[in-house]
């Protein structure tokens, strides 16, 4: 899987290899979901996508926080 960029809202890093960060929504695995976690020193923003890849692809084109 490719690494994930700073949360563009906060600038933490969630962390790939933490099964908490990213994981399927549905049971048939159709769903999966990105999540910068508060507890871990994020902001709660999250992302959706069919795939695993498609949801890092979705989190590391999303505009980051300096470029507006």
């Amino acid at each position: 899987m490719s690494e994930l960029k700073p949360c563009p809202f906060c600038g933490f890093i969630p962390d790939i290899e933490d099964d908490d960060c990213i994981y399927p929504v549905t049971r048939e695995r159709d769903l999966w979901e990105i999540h910068c976690y508060e507890t871990g020193g994020g902001c709660n923003a999250s992302i959706l996508a069919r795939t695993p890849e498609l949801c890092i692809e979705k989190w590391n084109t999303r505009t980051d926080k300096e470029g507006g």
